[in-house]
């Protein structure tokens, strides 16, 4: 069996944006490489309980799409996906149940891939898979009711301001990752 990786970089934002009691979705999560990066309670939903073809076990507690949470509304404090939003069909109807899911002054959190890779993974798979920027991104989940959004970086906490500003731009055309947060009001919706 392969076993997947965690990343340093998802740990360390998990880390700075949960707390103790914290209520955690984790969308696609597959074999839920994060259940246990911080001192939260996990739940992670995925499209399947069955392994993956590369023989890595799947770890869900919830077989469910990201654009049909079965939960009820303001559950969770954050709502997390890694390397998944990007192959969400519906992602509209995703986004609208992630806000919905979350609690006020909540957070969502994606870690998905840059524009040059989601157009690799398409040539590959052979089919049309959504595609944006960073930049592109932040702006779809303002649409969506976020507040407070921001581009964040993978190597934030050993960056500088300045050098914050190198990488946003490095991330968006060289590396693989795009990674955007926002918040969900304590207004009424």
């Amino acid at each position: 069996m392969t076993k997947k990786r965690k990343i340093p970089f998802i740990e360390y934002y998990l880390g700075i944006f949960t707390s103790k009691d914290d209520r955690i979705l984790d969308v696609g999560c597959g074999p839920a490489r994060y259940r246990n990066a911080t001192k939260f309670n996990y739940i992670g939903i995925d499209l399947t309980k069955e392994d993956y073809s590369a023989g890595i076990k799947r770890n869900v507690d919830v077989v469910a799409s990201a654009e049909d949470i079965p939960f009820i509304e303001k559950t969770f404090d954050l709502v997390f996906a890694t390397s998944t939003f990007y192959q969400v069909f519906n992602y509209q109807k995703a986004l609208s149940e992630i806000y919905r899911v979350i609690k006020p002054g909540g957070r969502i959190l994606l870690f998905d891939y840059n524009k040059q890779i989601q157009k690799r993974l398409e040539k590959s798979e052979n089919h049309n898979l959504p595609c944006w920027t960073q930049f592109e991104l932040m702006n779809l989940i303002k649409k969506f009711g976020f507040i407070d959004c921001k581009m964040l970086t993978r190597t934030a906490h050993k960056t500088f301001f300045i050098e914050k500003y190198f990488w946003l731009f490095y991330q968006s055309f060289f590396s693989s990752w795009i990674i955007v947060t926002g918040k969900k009001s304590f207004k009424l919706n």
